[in-house]
């Protein structure tokens, strides 16, 4: 005897369409986390913070500077700068963002193959963002921070490691770290051609104390003029222009 195939659409299995069953909503992977964009305040990093907070469930703010920035306890607090857009003295405030163990510190819009990615790893960041980084990649990177991961090309990590045992790179970061952040600006001004005086009206400061810095700097670096002292700058301390 063979039966009749069982009615999907009986009375008492029809699907209520005032009442559609409902799954249970997804948790947000970071609730309770802080991800602060550091650059200028642009449309850009505007529609940035609104795609990371709709995407990880973080709050996302985006900031010209580290001072607004609260981090939060257990490394919760995700500082993510964008050196496309960064703000007047961003090095300097990464170099003393990364003093603090609260925070994990990444970078965005990095060229590839950048001399930039070795200094980053050296400011202890926990990750690279190249310029041309698919949306789904972002979000993938950040998530693994946040779980104590590193994101970094294989690649990055091989050439900083190489660059590290080479002895002349060691001599160039040993000088750079005897320069004063005081120091560091006026390099930085006359590498790209400022004068004297333009660099004592910038600093706000006299210009006997430009030339008692400059004198200072060359004995640092060991070099003889103020284009030895450009070219340097520009090889050395590029990271570092704000």
């Amino acid at each position: 005897m063979l039966l009749a195939p069982k009615n999907d659409h009986t009375e008492h299995e029809q699907p209520d369409k005032n009442h559609p069953p409902s799954s249970p909503p997804a948790q947000p992977l970071l609730q309770g986390h802080f991800i602060h964009v550091i650059g200028t305040k642009t449309l850009q990093n505007e529609l940035l913070c609104m795609y990371l907070a709709d995407q990880t469930g973080a709050e996302v703010n985006v900031h010209d500077n580290f001072t607004a920035t609260q981090p939060l306890p257990d490394k919760r607090t995700l500082l993510l700068c964008d050196i496309q857009s960064k703000p007047s003295g961003f090095f300097s405030q990464c170099v003393r963002a990364r003093s603090s163990s609260d925070y994990y510190l990444a970078f965005l819009n990095v060229v590839a193959k950048s001399p930039f990615i070795q200094t980053a790893i050296r400011l202890g960041a926990a990750g690279i963002f190249y310029q041309d980084e698919s949306p789904s990649r972002l979000i993938k990177g950040i998530q693994s921070i946040f779980a104590g991961e590193l994101w970094f090309s294989r690649e990055a990590l091989m050439t900083c490691l190489s660059s590290m045992r080479n002895p002349k790179t060691s001599t160039v970061e040993s000088k750079s770290r005897h320069l004063t952040n005081r120091e560091r600006e006026i390099l930085v001004l006359l590498a790209r051609g400022a004068t004297n005086d333009e660099i004592a009206s910038r600093l706000f400061v006299s210009h006997h104390t430009v030339k008692t810095h400059i004198y200072n700097i060359f004995k640092k670096i060991d070099v003889s003029n103020r284009l030895q002292a450009a070219n340097w700058a520009q090889e050395n301390l590029l990271l570092y222009d704000d």
